[in-house]
């Protein structure tokens, strides 16, 4: 016998209910979801990869020690030229241009400051007397030349030692002048010479000019070196092996000694040095 169904009159209409179906849970629609995937990647024919799990093995360890050998060699050359120096000066700064030498012939720098490899160079007697300066001075020139050419800029550090009535100089404290502040030249002149603390005539006076560099970024002034220290301690991935940065530094040294120090014809100019290192 056929199944009767119920009505149900509502204001005058009729409804009918039947049992509807339970409602499937979150779980079970995605198990079904899952079969069906399942059963037609089977139908088709498709293939899901499965994800390994990375393993290091020996090959993949010299891979990776390999690549960071050369990102320290390759850090390590970079400071090590300056190939790839910025271009940049600062006001009473001596550019770094200006740490290489000239020829007194021709008037053009024995070498580019941008190499890949930078030569020392100096300048003293007899040897390599046919270069100067870039402003122009050169062994044998007076102290007042190299105020004249270089009053305008600040000296990264000054030595002054007495010379004895032997020939020689005194390197005792009570006879010497070390000055590690940058100071202009002319400042010097000004506080020191023209006041007679020190005396061209008498004393051996050594000039050094220094800049540092990372091997791209020249720090001319104490506050940009500074700030460059605090940034690489305060950095999270700095050198793991090194406690300090390590910059290179450009030095333009001139030593002037008096007539009366052992060996020298007159007093002025009897060594330069341009050093990079």
């Amino acid at each position: 016998m056929p199944q009767r169904s119920f009505l149900h009159y509502n204001r005058g209409m009729p409804v009918q209910y039947q049992n509807s179906p339970k409602k499937k849970s979150f779980i079970e629609e995605e198990q079904e979801r899952s079969q069906r995937t399942s059963s037609k990647q089977k139908r088709f024919g498709f293939r899901t990869k499965e994800k390994k799990p990375f393993q290091m093995t020996t090959g993949k360890g010299i891979l990776i020690g390999a690549i960071c050998l050369l990102c320290l060699a390759g850090g390590a050359s970079l400071r090590n030229t300056t190939l790839f120096l910025e271009q940049r000066s600062v006001d009473q700064y001596l550019p770094i241009e200006e740490y290489v030498l000239k020829d007194q012939d021709t008037g053009e720098y024995t070498q580019n400051i941008r190499s890949p490899f930078l030569n020392n160079e100096y300048s003293y007697g007899s040897h390599s007397s046919y270069k100067m300066t870039s402003r122009g001075i050169k062994v044998g020139d007076t102290w007042d030349d190299f105020v004249k050419a270089y009053g305008d800029v600040h000296a990264d550090t000054i030595y002054v030692h007495r010379v004895g009535e032997d020939g020689y100089t005194s390197y005792e404290d009570e006879d010497s002048l070390y000055i590690s502040d940058p100071m202009l030249l002319n400042e010097f002149q000004k506080n020191y010479i023209d006041t007679g603390l020190v005396d061209p005539e008498k004393d051996e006076i050594t000039v050094v000019f220094r800049v540092h560099t990372d091997g791209i970024k020249i720090f001319y002034t104490e506050a940009e070196l500074d700030r460059e220290y605090d940034e690489y301690y305060d950095h999270p991935l700095r050198h793991p092996f090194r406690s300090y940065p390590d910059y290179k530094t450009f030095d333009m040294d001139f030593t002037f000694r008096p007539a009366s120090y052992s060996g020298s014809e007159k007093s002025g100019l009897e060594y330069i040095s341009s050093y990079f290192g």
